[in-house]
């Protein structure tokens, strides 16, 4: 697990890091998975260690109200490489993504 902030899935959970990524040893091959969240991050809910899984937290440390009629959207691209990215390589790609 990486993030902005660096290595590690306490590193990355409840950051407003504006990406995280997961590397993942496969028994043949390494992918690395990369969510880019858009606009102003909102912190991230992030597992690796039990399950893989990973989303903006929309109430992280308070309840989120949106008036009636009102909207609230938000959203993430993922992108996904065929091999290990390193923390400054996935950074890079994050930007270019965002």
């Amino acid at each position: 697990m990486l993030s902005a902030g660096g290595p590690g899935e306490t590193t990355a959970h409840g950051s407003t890091s504006p990406w995280v990524a997961y590397v993942q040893q496969h028994p043949t091959h390494t992918t690395t998975l990369l969510l880019v969240q858009h606009g102003d991050p909102l912190p991230w809910f992030v597992r690796a260690a039990e399950y893989p899984g990973a989303g903006p937290a929309l109430a992280w440390d308070t309840p989120r109200s949106i008036p009636a009629g009102g909207t609230f959207e938000t959203g993430l691209r993922a992108v996904l490489v065929d091999r290990a990215l390193g923390l400054d390589e996935a950074a890079a790609l994050a930007e270019r993504v965002r």
